[in-house]
């Protein structure tokens, strides 16, 4: 039988005790459906100490007394010899009118006479029993049934299944009843997954989980309740459990996937939308693609920032591919692979000392994401300008060298005093020298000696002042520098 907890609204402060009073209300239920009634006596019993309001508690006591009693006065032979048909008695249908006739089966023929006769109290006792409590096991059941048509009229299901499952546990399995249950079951696992859905298109993907799982709880209630039922127009309960199953499970998925997305572990974001596709193609796939090719794009954007090697920086470009054929028609996304592979290129013609590509991919990059790769583009390029200039020094092209000595020192990327030291080697190189003086001419003896004009004095060379180090080079033409001069 499926089991169901009290509806009612539960105080401020006492969620605690509301969940031990609902676990003690269904193992009390778990008890009574097994005839162990002494276990399912001490379980109400701890119930309603918990919860003295909590409705049906005292009949169902009451009826769990008499089955004791009667326990208690069937002899251990009998109970061995003849145990269903003094459990057949115990469980019959009970109804306002009284015991019917056909509810106390007769008894097999006892091994002994004293079988017989405690056979015979045994039923008298019942009985008279039911004499007594019939009066308030009858007003309760009349009252259960009621309520529950009353909630079902207003369509208050969870009200309704209280009052229905409570009825069939003191009207011992009446088929009525049992369709009124399956009924608000069914009705409500409607609602809850209607609603599910509701909130699925929202977006709300986490709330809508846990309304399908209350849905898939509610329709395989009614499956238990009534395996047997007529099928539904909506659909009967085995169609729906399935239904209700599949889409809470596409729903964890996506509550999963947008919980890595926000804690940035593009990876395993990538893995589960992954997985929910090979599962379900078709379920919400606009969504899904969507959320699929933010992963791969972020995930690939990342990959290329964090790598190290050539291989890792594929990789992300890899990833952001994937995104590119997810969404063709993304600008943004198809930006993003230009620039990848382009910075791709440039490291792969770094590490072949093609310095020239290198250095002309890179500085178009860098024009349009100055910082790219949290700065490993500016690194990258800062070092091609210095194993350029480093090749054109040894190679007397010391007017490129100093050009690209100049440009790496603009990149600012840590090695000043390195780049300082070349560039003042270069300009000493580059220095023009002083012209030296020319000796006086002699004059034959037999000529007059021709007057010669004094000299206007001049400050020695340590005396005059000296210019910044860097402008006594003279500035290359354009052609000049382009030629190597």
């Amino acid at each position: 039988m499926a089991e169901s907890c009290d509806a009612r609204s539960i105080p401020a402060g006492s969620l605690e005790d509301a969940r031990g009073a609902d676990a003690l209300y269904k193992q009390g239920l778990a008890y009574y459906r097994q005839r162990q009634w002494q276990q399912a006596r001490e379980s109400f019993q701890s119930l309603k100490a918990l919860d003295p309001g909590r409705r049906g508690i005292d009949a169902l006591l009451d009826e769990l007394e008499i089955f004791i009693r009667l326990e208690s006065f069937v002899p251990t032979d009998s109970r061995h010899n003849a145990p269903s048909s003094a459990q057949a008695g115990l469980g019959r249908a009970v109804t306002a009118q009284g015991f019917p006739a056909e509810s106390v089966a007769p008894a097999e023929r006892p091994r002994s006479s004293w079988s017989g006769l405690a056979l015979i109290g045994v039923i008298v006792l019942v009985s008279l029993a039911y004499g007594v409590a019939n009066p308030h096991v009858g007003r309760r059941i009349a009252e259960l049934r009621e309520a529950g048509q009353d909630h079902a009229a207003a369509q208050e299901w969870s009200e309704a299944i209280n009052a229905y499952e409570e009825l069939l546990l003191l009207s011992h399995g009446d088929a009525e009843v049992r369709e009124y249950l399956w009924v608000a079951y069914y009705e409500r696992g409607h609602e809850r997954s209607v609603g599910a859905q509701r909130l699925e298109d929202l977006g709300l993907y986490q709330e809508s989980s846990q309304q399908w799982e209350k849905a898939l709880a509610d329709f395989r209630a009614a499956q238990q309740v009534h395996p047997a039922h007529s099928p539904d127009p909506r659909g009967d309960p085995a169609l729906r459990i399935a239904v209700a199953d599949e889409r809470k499970h596409c729903t964890a998925h996506l509550v999963r996937a947008r919980r890595l997305r926000d804690e940035r572990r593009w990876t395993e974001a990538i893995q589960v939308l992954l997985l929910l596709q090979s599962e379900m193609p078709d379920y919400r796939r606009r969504e899904v693609l969507a959320y699929l090719g933010e992963a791969c794009l972020e995930g690939g954007l990342a990959a290329v920032a964090s790598a190290d090697t050539t291989a890792g920086i594929h990789e992300g470009v890899k990833l952001i591919e994937r995104a590119s054929q997810i969404q063709p028609s993304r600008a943004m996304i198809q930006t993003a692979l230009r620039r990848a592979q382009g910075y791709h290129r440039a490291v792969l013609s770094y590490e072949s000392q093609q310095w020239n590509v290198a250095i002309t991919a890179l500085e178009g990059l860098l024009m349009e994401v100055p910082n790219y790769a949290a700065g490993r583009g500016r690194e990258t390029l800062c070092r091609a300008y210095l194993q350029r200039a480093s090749e054109r020094f040894h190679q007397g092209e010391l007017w490129l060298a100093l050009a690209d000595y100049r440009a790496s020192s603009g990149l600012e990327c840590g090695r000043g005093a390195e780049v300082e030291q070349r560039v003042r080697l270069i300009v000493i190189a580059l220095t023009p020298t002083a012209t030296p003086t020319q000796p006086p001419i002699k004059v034959p003896a037999t000529r007059a000696p021709a007057s010669t004009p004094t000299p206007a004095p001049t400050l020695p060379l340590a005396q005059a002042p000296t210019p910044p180090l860097l402008s006594l080079v003279p500035q290359p033409t354009p052609l000049e520098a382009s030629q190597g001069r």
